[in-house]
């Protein structure tokens, strides 16, 4: 197609329909089960429809090939390669791969948003986290006074020893219990000891009687 500001017109080329029409073509031969169709009727359409503009045609002119104008817009895309098969079908294969890139990219941006918004703390990311610091008390005017001494009971203060109170002195023989204690005593050597062989009895008015020796 060219795109002529001048006369405010889009010349088709034949390239146009070249690119167009394989695409139909292939169509027919799918449905025909790979027989060639014998022609192509084009009707000569007289507009065609705005993309934009609903409502709005665009007339379109036909002009025979031999025509100045056909032959102008010839010669002007002559120095333009149409588009090849291999090329077609490269550009479709990119396409593709554009594609399914994207759905791996919405994919790993759904996994990534789970992640990043978890409903629990689990047990390992729990066991990293920042301990919680503990809670500091302000001091504040009615905190009591520096130097002030517990209250008293109306009996007065309750010394140790005494009957109502649960500290006792500490009795003297403690240091001989804890001495004895701590002596080390000699070694027993099992294969020195003597059996003991005893013998229960009783007497006429049923007392038990131990004899052995």
């Amino acid at each position: 197609m060219r795109i002529n500001q001048q006369n405010k017109s889009m010349d088709m080329e034949s390239r146009d329909l070249n690119y167009i029409l394989p695409a139909y073509v292939r169509s027919y031969l799918y449905y025909s089960k790979n027989e060639d169709p014998e022609k192509i009727i084009f009707p000569m359409f007289p507009n065609a429809p705005h993309p934009y503009k609903q409502g709005v045609t665009i007339p379109i002119e036909y002009v025979p090939p031999l025509e100045p104008i056909a032959i102008e817009i010839t010669q002007d895309g002559s120095n333009v390669a149409e588009v090849t098969l291999a090329q077609e079908a490269a550009i479709d294969e990119k396409d593709e791969e554009i594609k399914r890139l994207k759905e791996e990219l919405g994919t790993l941006r759904t996994v990534v948003s789970k992640i990043e918004t978890p409903k629990s703390v689990s047990p390992a990311k729990a066991a990293f986290a920042k301990p919680k610091q503990p809670k500091v008390f302000n001091v504040g005017p009615d905190q009591p006074p520096l130097g002030r001494k517990p209250k008293m009971p109306a009996s007065g203060d309750i010394g140790p020893g005494t009957p109502l109170s649960d500290m006792h002195k500490r009795d003297n023989r403690d240091g001989k219990r804890i001495k004895r204690d701590l002596t080390d005593e000699p070694d027993i050597d099992e294969s020195e000891e003597k059996e003991y062989e005893k013998d229960i009895k009783r007497d006429e008015k049923g007392n038990p009687i131990i004899e052995g020796g």
